[in-house]
């Protein structure tokens, strides 16, 4: 027994740090949701989403459509001045009417959110809230994300290769502009900054803080249920993977990445988890 330790130990030991990390990562995602599924079955099974925050608001379908335009407004006005500064790197476009896009989408979700929700920006989702309650539903969220967007991932591309042998699935605009030489620097740092900063803020507010309160609104209920809340989630998910089929083999894996951002969301009432 001793010695089989030994040669996986010695195994392990010759993996990349990177695998070894990542590894331990899905591993503690894997440990997070058990953890989650025992306390729930111990609190009796009830609905998860019973008791969340309600986020009274005055939201109109003009309200969802002003955001929206944003949103496509700066996908045009980026477009155009990307084609100006960079005519010459067609392999990258949309890197600049993707940040200015979601840009746009930030500023009029906060001015939407400041008129129609009750108590504006703190009703919408950036009230105070326990700064350790914050740190252990975002952390422990995005563990249990990474886990089940891996497994997810996994599985699509197996079912991709099976199915679609010759299949060539293609490269995001991110990495296409990080490693074209031709592209000026300063749009390789933009690439960076928009997908680590930009998109994942002005995706937020637009998917999760405006359209799936939107959609929850309109949904029949019945007294008692959490239905309506559910509805909402898995509607906004999937448009939240349609929205990114440029690069149609991780849809399946943001559509189970956009449920459990929508469940964080709908739990807490927190955009800051």
């Amino acid at each position: 027994m001793i010695e089989r330790l030994h040669v996986a130990l010695s195994w392990v030991g010759q993996l990349p740090l990177t695998v070894v990390i990542y590894v331990a990562l899905l591993l503690a995602g894997v440990v997070v949701l058990l953890g989650v599924s025992i306390r729930w079955w111990r609190q009796g099974g009830g609905g998860p989403l019973r008791g969340s925050p309600l986020r009274a608001n005055r939201l109109t379908l003009l309200h969802v459509w002003l955001c929206w335009a944003a949103y496509v407004v700066g996908v045009w006005v980026g477009a155009a001045i990307e084609r100006h500064l960079a005519p010459g790197s067609p392999e990258v476009r949309g890197v600049l009417g993707a940040s200015t896009a979601n840009l746009l989408a930030i500023a009029a979700c906060l001015l939407v959110a400041h008129v129609a929700f009750l108590g504006g920006l703190r009703g919408f989702g950036f009230g105070r809230c326990r700064a350790g309650f914050i740190i252990g539903s975002a952390v422990g969220g995005w563990l249990a994300a990474l886990a089940i967007c891996e497994g997810v991932n996994y599985l699509t591309r197996l079912a991709v290769r099976i199915a679609f042998p010759h299949f060539q699935p293609p490269e995001h605009t991110v990495f296409k502009a990080l490693a074209d030489a031709s592209v000026p620097a300063w749009l390789r740092v933009l690439a960076v900054v928009g997908a680590f900063a930009i998109a994942p803020a002005g995706e937020e507010l637009l998917f999760r803080g405006i359209l799936q309160t939107a959609v929850k609104k309109i949904m029949p209920r019945r007294r008692g249920s959490m239905i309506h809340r559910w509805l909402a989630i898995l509607v906004t998910a999937a448009v939240f993977g349609l929205m990114h089929v440029g690069t149609p083999q991780f849809v399946p894996a943001l559509v189970a990445l956009a449920i459990v951002l929508g469940f964080l969301y709908e739990r807490s009432g927190s955009l800051l988890v």
